[in-house]
């Protein structure tokens, strides 16, 4: 191989290897200019898909149905509390406590979700309530 081959061979493999530097360089800079646009689009797939409408659907009619159920805890254990003295209505007062602590993380956590405007609270279905009020001693989770 002569000198003049030798160089033009050397000059040909630098162009290459600038030309690849060049394009990853152009592909990392496209990868960084539209990520904000294709992450925002990726995420709404990602909450419209089905499995995500479903399971975000269901997850206020199970929350719903956890605060009713907490609601006839508290009752039942009331009205036991009424048959009971001493050490047993101590306890019973204990569980009301905790069934009534319980049912107010539900609560805020019910209402939590329903501000999620973004994912969650678009899939809140017209017929549960908008806020559940953790004054109030039952709760309604359907029209």
């Amino acid at each position: 191989m002569k000198a003049s081959e030798a160089k033009s061979a050397s000059l040909y493999l630098a162009f290459a290897v600038l030309v690849l530097i060049v394009l990853s360089a152009g592909m990392l800079a496209w990868k960084y200019l539209t990520a904000e646009v294709s992450g925002r689009v990726n995420a709404e797939v990602q909450i419209e898909s089905a499995p995500s409408r479903i399971a975000n659907y269901e997850s206020y009619f199970d929350q719903c149905a956890a605060i009713q159920g907490y609601e006839a805890a508290l009752v039942a254990q009331k009205a036991a509390l009424a048959t009971l003295t001493g050490d047993d209505a101590g306890r019973v007062r204990t569980v009301i406590a905790g069934i009534a602590a319980q049912r107010s993380r539900a609560i805020a956590q019910y209402n939590v979700d329903v501000r999620k405007d973004y994912t969650k609270a678009r899939f809140l279905d017209s017929g549960l309530p908008k806020v559940i009020d953790a004054k109030s001693e039952v709760t309604v989770c359907a029209n």
